[in-house]
């Protein structure tokens, strides 16, 4: 065979590369192409409604739950508030009683203003007498607050007078229980009134004495003042 033969008997091989495009004939009618395209529209218009029911319904259910939580919120709040105007009402009347048991301290604070703890000064007076006293009366009695005493010499502030009778067996004896009076806090201006010797009766003789005190402003107890007076 020839060299012109050999080159005559060779193929023409064409590869089917993207450099040679080939043609294509779509032979499918348009009514089927256009049904493919209605179908998968409404495929996803389908899975778009299902998207959006299935968010519709889990609001729904949150919006429930919450609405379930604040009811039982609201229940229990109204059971509390229940609760509180009973146990309210059990003490409606102390704001009434708190006002009355008020104005009782007041008026006993008015009444006992001049109280004065006279076992305190009677048990001072007893402890201040030597053995060779005894006494037979201790009266006290208050005085108006502003009265002036009789004697010029005695404090003005006086709010009460003790007058003690009793027999000593000398005059020293009277003396000495007198000076210890003067030891007396709030005991002032402490002095005999009457001393009287008696020897009538052929025993030891005695003196029957009277002595009076003022009793000076500090002597009261202030122990039904409220607070603030």
């Amino acid at each position: 065979m020839s060299t012109q033969q050999q080159e005559t008997s060779r193929e023409t091989v064409v590869p089917l590369t993207g450099e040679y495009p080939v043609a294509r004939v779509d032979l499918m009618p348009p009514e089927i192409a256009e049904r493919r395209r209605f179908a998968r529209a409404r495929g996803w218009m389908v899975v778009g409604l299902v998207a959006v029911s299935a968010g519709l319904g889990a609001g729904w259910y949150l919006a429930a739950a919450d609405a379930a939580a604040a009811q039982e919120e609201l229940a229990a709040e109204q059971a509390r508030t229940v609760e509180l105007q009973a146990e309210a009402a059990q003490f409606a009347q102390v704001p009434a009683i708190l006002a009355s048991v008020g104005r009782a301290e007041s008026a006993l604070a008015t009444a006992m203003a001049s109280d004065v703890e006279w076992y305190r000064y009677l048990s001072q007076i007893g402890q201040s007498a030597p053995d060779t006293v005894w006494f037979q009366t201790i009266t006290a009695a208050t005085v108006a607050p502003g009265s002036l005493t009789a004697d010029p010499l005695a404090p003005q502030d006086t709010v009460a007078e003790v007058s003690t009778t009793g027999r000593a067996l000398s005059y020293p004896d009277v003396a000495t229980w007198l000076d210890a009076m003067d030891g007396i806090k709030d005991l002032d201006y402490v002095f005999f009134t009457d001393a009287t010797l008696d020897d009538d009766t052929g025993e030891d003789p005695w003196v029957d004495f009277t002595a009076t005190s003022k009793v000076a402003p500090g002597a009261f107890s202030d122990r039904y003042a409220q607070e603030g007076q």
